[in-house]
């Protein structure tokens, strides 16, 4: 898989794909704060296993070796540059880019969605986590973007977790296509942003809502923030809400976002 991806990314300064880690996300981020700009960029990392996988919010990523795709993607960037605030809305970006890059490749594309800020959803399960990490050194800024994609095996995973989770069940074809794909979706989504923000994908991003018109709760830590109905992201990224008390908006941060039950 290393070869091609090689020959996939050549804009790439490395690709590598490794049989076990602890965590893609944490190797690169470690390269990031030890070396700096002194590694070439960008890098891609996957693993056929990682034995300290994680998610957003500090959270454990679920993993068998064989059943689920996960890699990660290291990109510098000038430090300041011209807009610093412009990456808020990043997590959502990079959650819609990708959802497009997969739905290239899946034959059931109408059925993947978005759950803000940047969780893949197949009808109402969870396909995927993403979970993005920045850190600044010196004269650059080191984004980090790491994915966990469900192949298979999600009947167990959902028992063991009690939610729904979904999979990709054989419906790609070309497993080293879909990451290279992704790869270039990201490091495109990623200057993107840089130059506007949120606004080239915020318009798109509503064809692939999954919480919009559904009403959900809004956790941080043990305590809910809010209660209400989505209704759709503002123009920075950030999750709009209807309350009793009107629209309020909230950026990712620490919170998480589920459907509400009574």
């Amino acid at each position: 898989m290393t070869a091609s991806l090689r020959l996939s990314l050549s804009q790439f300064a490395d690709c590598r794909w490794v049989a076990s880690t602890g965590s893609t996300n944490t190797d690169l981020m470690d390269m990031a704060r030890n070396r700096g700009a002194l590694a070439r960029w960008p890098q891609l990392l996957g693993a056929h296993q990682q034995t300290s996988g994680k998610g957003r919010l500090g959270r454990t990523w679920h993993n068998v070796a064989g059943k689920a795709l996960m890699f990660s993607c290291g990109f510098q960037l000038p430090w300041p540059h011209s807009n610093p605030q412009a990456l808020r809305g990043l997590g959502p970006a990079i959650g819609y880019a990708s959802a497009c890059s997969i739905a290239s490749h899946l034959g059931q594309s109408h059925r993947l969605s978005v759950k803000w800020p940047n969780d893949l959803m197949l009808g109402d399960g969870k396909l995927g986590g993403i979970l993005i990490e920045t850190n600044i050194k010196a004269n650059s800024q080191f984004v980090i973007v790491g994915l966990g994609l469900n192949l298979a095996g999600h009947e167990d995973l959902s028992l063991e977790l009690n939610r729904e989770v979904a999979a990709l069940d054989d419906g790609v074809v070309d497993y080293t296509d879909l990451v290279a794909s992704l790869a270039r979706t990201w490091h495109e989504t990623l200057h993107q942003s840089v130059l506007a923000g949120f606004m080239p994908f915020h318009q798109g991003f509503e064809s692939r809502d999954y919480l919009a018109g559904r009403t959900i709760d809004l956790w941080h830590q043990q305590n809910v923030l809010a209660s209400g109905v989505a209704c759709g992201l503002a123009t920075d990224g950030s999750l709009q809400i209807r309350t009793a008390d009107g629209i309020k908006a909230f950026n990712a941060g620490d919170i998480s976002v589920g459907l509400h039950r009574e």
